[in-house]
């Protein structure tokens, strides 16, 4: 090999040495996803409560409650049509109402109340354990305070936050649904939020978000899910199948008959609203509590 070509080959191992290293994600373990045996229709958040029952909301403004053999009843009726929700550890269900631009509270009996209006796109909400109550506000490119009832500023100027997640590392995450990328914000001691900075690309569409215990995140956006590494935060896209029908949240099983290490997406399905069905996936590790 001539000497000229020998430098350029030490130049570009040298170069390729400095990279970080991609390591192939494997998120989910026992073949393909599945399709839960529970009947939806235009679901788009998806949930567990207090007791155990994964919880889904519908367009037509359903709150329904699926047992582990799949079987599904109607908890109560909003009258809107409901995006992203979370279930408290006091029982209650938080779920938003993009249209209507509010926040409904659900409690373990059915009964269910307002809890913030005046939100515009209302998207996703997440509870931390102090008590602070942040919702994304899409259209208005804002995260909302609304622990009080209030709507109240919490952070401004990011592009479409949708999913939202709390990480062991005391920041809110945020998924930035029109730059392909997830945002974190420092959450202070008085449960105000800092200044944005990007914490992964590369998550097309990026809509729901959730943590597994080993702060590993998972993404779903367009027909794909994701999986951000914690340490090096390389994406890496999970193999397509044909199951993933545009699905818009993920929620990690709780136990009480859902095993902990399973993961279940909602498919909002495109034309959006059309989805009919919740996937099953076993993963590697058990998920993250949603309060933190």
């Amino acid at each position: 090999m001539p000497a000229t070509m020998q430098r350029a080959v030490v130049c570009l191992a040298s170069w390729l040495f400095m990279l970080p290293v991609v390591v192939t994600a494997r998120p989910f373990v026992g073949g393909p996803p599945t399709v839960f045996p529970a009947p939806i229709v235009g679901s788009e958040g998806i949930t567990f409560d207090r007791s155990g029952y994964l919880v889904v909301g519908t367009l037509t403004g359903d709150v329904r409650r699926i047992a582990p053999d799949g079987s599904a009843s109607v908890l109560t009726n909003v009258g809107d049509a409901l995006a992203g929700m979370t279930g408290l550890r006091d029982g209650r269900i938080l779920a938003c109402s993009y249209a209507a631009e509010r926040v409904w509270q659900i409690q373990p009996d059915g009964t269910a109340s307002i809890l913030a209006a005046g939100i515009p796109g209302a998207n996703f909400v997440v509870a931390t354990r102090a008590g602070k109550i942040f919702v994304s506000s899409s259209t208005t490119g804002k995260i909302m305070e609304i622990s009080t009832g209030i709507a109240l500023d919490a952070a401004t100027g990011l592009s479409f936050p949708n999913g939202l997640a709390l990480g062991r590392d005391h920041h809110l995450y945020v998924a930035e649904l029109l730059q392909n990328r997830i945002a974190r914000l420092p959450i202070a001691a008085d449960g105000t939020l800092g200044a944005a900075e990007v914490y992964a690309t590369g998550t097309n569409f990026v809509d729901g978000i959730a943590f597994d215990r080993h702060e590993n995140l998972l993404a779903v956006g367009g027909d794909a899910l994701y999986i951000v590494e914690h340490t090096t935060r390389v994406t890496t896209t999970v193999p397509a199948d044909p199951l993933l029908e545009w699905p818009s949240n993920l929620v990690f099983g709780q136990g009480h008959g859902f095993r902990r290490r399973d993961v279940f997406l909602v498919n909002y399905g495109l034309p959006l609203g059309s989805g009919t069905t919740i996937l099953q996936l076993r993963g590697n590790h058990a998920g993250a509590k949603l309060e933190r």
